[in-house]
């Protein structure tokens, strides 16, 4: 099923919504602006796809959902909100979410979720709520070239990799500056025996900073003019005890 080129209000009635057996059929929104969006009104569909639409909120109801893996994929997309619980207890094959912007997502949103794989690739998403993943069950997650401007992850059980010193850094140490982004709590999935915790050191004109992964914090290694860095991958930068700075 295609829904293209079209203004759409859906609203819910009732506590439950049948649409048959269809795992092996996919439902498409493509070019819509959509008032509200209810996953859990379409997860009888085994595939559903979300391109270059509109959405003002994404909300949810208290319907009885069956427990298959489905996919779900979002591209080119506006999201403003995401409301508590909007996804909570369902199961997903694979959650993708790509070239898209979030405004908000709330708390509880993913909670006690089952996912296989969860993917955020080129997407910039604004406020992150509270215990968003509470209880999720997630196999693989990726956050890819995408920018979160505020993020929390506490009391989470973490997939370890021993040797990704910088990750680790940022996931499983606390950080002293009171910053958006925000890791507490954390611990390793599995048994990990010499894991690497400390963050890298890299040197910039004037610069001798800490790496961990997309967070750099440096400070100023000369009473010379210093040159931020260019051309990495870094999201939030921290800099301290400098004269002057040349900026970007």
């Amino acid at each position: 099923m295609l829904i293209t080129n079209s203004q759409l209000t859906v609203t819910a009635r009732g506590d439950k919504v049948q649409l048959g057996n269809r795992k092996n059929s996919s439902l498409s929104f493509e070019n819509v602006v959509l008032n509200t969006f209810v996953p859990k009104l379409y997860m009888d569909f085994g595939k559903i796809s979300i391109k270059n639409c509109s959405i003002s909120k994404i909300r949810n109801r208290e319907i009885s959902v069956s427990k298959y893996n489905r996919q779900l994929h979002i591209q080119d997309s506006t999201i403003e909100n995401v409301e508590p619980d909007s996804f909570s207890g369902l199961a997903f094959k694979s959650f993708i979410v790509n070239g898209s912007s979030i405004a908000s997502i709330e708390k509880r949103s993913f909670a006690e979720i089952e996912a296989e794989d969860i993917k955020f690739m080129e997407t910039t998403i604004g406020d992150v709520g509270h215990a968003v993943w509470l209880g999720a069950k997630i196999g693989h997650f990726e956050f890819k070239r995408s920018q979160v401007h505020r993020w929390l992850v506490s009391n989470n059980k973490i997939r370890c990799e021993s040797d990704d010193c910088e990750a680790n850094s940022l996931q499983f140490r606390p950080f002293v500056h009171p910053l958006l982004w925000k890791f507490e709590g954390n611990t390793c999935l599995q048994k990990v025996t010499q894991a690497c915790f400390q963050p890298s050191t890299v040197y910039y004109p004037g610069l001798i900073c800490r790496s961990h992964w997309r967070l750099l914090e440096c400070i100023c290694s000369e009473s010379t003019v210093a040159e931020l860095p260019v051309k990495t991958n870094l999201t939030i930068m921290v800099l301290g005890d400098c004269e002057e700075v040349f900026p970007l």
